[in-house]
């Protein structure tokens, strides 16, 4: 092979893997700016929110290894409980720590979509799902999913979840593991990247 059409082949590959880097998108989303995961598990991440009234001053979740840790301060005095956040084919099964399988976040999932989850103690949940933005002091968060959590035996509300898909919860209150007592919590700071 001569160097000239060595050089011109070179070039030819060259050219085609610099394409198909350019062409690679590294933004974790499917190439439609859709995230390929509802909350990001990267060790270390943390999201520190603020809640409104009662006891509890300021909520701290931290992925640590394969649980997210949650800290709830009240007054000087700090509870933690570490809740299992898995993902699964379907999206992330949320379970406390010596609990059931408590709540199951589907993603991707289509604003609108409504569907039922079975714990393992036999406990029934209607999550509804839809889009929504959020204000919260850490900012405004645009194309979020609200997770409404019910028990279909008598419809109680358990559960609000906003989440930023790709970023993690923004907004939340619930019943189910007694973190912020049904009142609202909202994201004060986070390491996690936009």
């Amino acid at each position: 092979m001569s160097t000239t059409l060595r050089r011109a082949f070179c070039f030819l590959i060259s050219l085609a893997v610099l394409s198909s880097i350019a062409s690679c998108d590294f933004g974790g989303n499917d190439g439609n700016n859709t995230p390929d995961t509802l909350i990001p598990l990267t060790e270390g991440n943390r999201w520190v929110a603020e809640v409104s009234g009662g006891a509890t001053d300021s909520v701290t979740t931290e992925v640590v290894g394969d649980s997210v840790r949650v800290k709830k301060h009240q007054g000087g005095i700090v509870v933690i409980l570490d809740v299992l956040l898995s993902e699964q084919s379907d999206g992330f099964l949320l379970r406390g720590a010596g609990l059931s399988n408590v709540m199951l976040l589907k993603f991707p999932v289509e604003d609108g979509s409504t569907y039922e989850h079975t714990d393992a103690n036999g406990n029934t949940y209607q999550v509804s799902v839809s889009r929504t933005s959020a204000s919260v002091p850490v900012g405004n968060f645009e194309n979020c999913l609200e997770y409404t959590v019910r028990g279909t035996e008598n419809g109680t509300l358990r559960a609000i979840l906003t989440v930023k898909p790709g970023f993690g919860p923004v907004q939340w209150s619930s019943d189910i593991f007694p973190i912020t007592d049904q009142r609202p919590a909202e994201l004060t700071s986070t390491n996690v990247n936009r």
